[in-house]
């Protein structure tokens, strides 16, 4: 086989192939592989047509810092997982604007790290906004386990492609939903790993930031995640407070403290659910930690209560100042205590 020959029958030629008869362009995010995925897109000629860029991370640190991998998935499964894999290659994605992405991340040797076996590697394939990651196990030295690992994600990069295609063809034809929309997976492949499994509630944000409007937010988006998703959730809390303080106090002519405790007990059993579904990582380890949080929470908005009914009877009961002006200053000193007692009290988690 010549040397041309060989070139064309490479992972790395096929991708390119199909990316531009599909006009859709690529960036990669590696670790394990320290650049070779790109090294080897280099290398076909014209690759510049489709290929923006990579980007290596090889620590936490840069995983988090460069790609937004959240910090909460490395402490909780490490930089060898495939929840690590999944957000590589969609922040990847974000980040770049690119239609297509290529994650890897693995243990190449010569020793176990995070009590991973040398070998294991996560490669991660994101095509406008849905991702898919496959577990391999290779066997050899570090530079052989690279190789693989590198020559595996352009493989399974060429495979979505061609998928893709193939599925948008039998789509016209019979009408049907693709196979990016109801996976197949073959038993006798490497591990397909769908990052929203069916006992996993959707994250809506990740969702909305895959649209391209949007892509130009992700960065942002990425790393003040949480900060956003609360005060997202808080200002729903913030003016459905203000409309049942409203109802009960102007329209109804209930006292305005006793108005304000039926706002709070209705606002707070809203933030305790969307703080603990969406907001924070609610999960509890058992039926302790749960009394433990839930107890904890309800006890800090009591607090914060205090500190809001303190301020409506200095400010409008005593010295009739505007009720909703008040109203609306102590909101906000209360948004801002309840999302760092939840933050450091309420929804702690201990290192793992």
């Amino acid at each position: 086989m010549t040397q041309e020959h060989m070139q064309e029958a490479s992972p790395q030629r096929e991708a390119f192939v199909l990316l531009k008869e599909k006009e859709y362009t690529l960036s990669t995010a590696e670790s394990l592989t320290c650049g070779m995925i790109a090294e080897k897109l280099g290398s076909v000629p014209g690759i510049s047509a489709v290929y923006a860029g990579g980007f290596v991370t090889y620590c936490d640190r840069e995983k988090n810092s460069m790609l937004g991998v959240r910090k909460e998935t490395l402490s909780a499964h490490g930089a060898i997982s495939m929840e690590t894999a999944e957000e590589m290659c969609r922040c990847c994605s974000g980040k770049a604007g690119t239609d297509c992405a290529v994650s890897a991340t693995g243990n190449a040797g010569p020793d176990a790290q995070e009590g991973k076996a040398v070998g294991l590697v996560y490669i991660g394939v994101c095509i406008h906004g849905k991702t898919s990651v496959r577990e391999y196990h290779f066997e050899g030295n570090r530079e052989e386990i690279r190789e693989q690992a590198s020559d595996a994600a352009l493989r399974d990069l060429c495979e979505r492609l061609m998928n893709t295609a193939n599925n948008k063809k039998n789509k016209e034809k019979t009408g049907a939903g693709s196979a990016e929309e109801r996976p197949q997976i073959d038993l006798h492949s490497p591990k397909l790993y769908n990052p929203i499994a069916p006992d996993q509630k959707p994250d809506i944000w990740d969702r909305l930031v895959h649209f391209r409007i949007f892509r130009w937010f992700e960065p942002f988006y990425r790393k003040y995640k949480e900060v956003l998703m609360y005060l997202f959730f808080g200002g729903l809390a913030f003016f459905l407070n203000l409309f049942l303080y409203w109802l009960f106090v102007v329209v109804l002519n209930i006292n305005a403290l006793i108005g304000n405790i039926f706002c709070w007990i209705l606002c707070v059993a809203f933030q305790y659910y969307t703080n603990k579904t969406w907001v924070f990582d609610g999960r509890t380890s058992g039926k302790g930690d749960f009394v433990r949080q839930f107890i904890s929470f309800w006890g800090g908005r009591l607090f914060t209560l205090a500190v809001e009914e303190l301020m409506i009877f200095v400010f409008i009961t005593s010295l009739h100042y505007n009720e909703m002006l008040i109203k609306l200053i102590a909101q906000v000193v209360v948004i801002v205590l309840n999302y760092i007692i939840s933050k450091l009290v309420v929804f702690r988690r201990k290192a793992e």
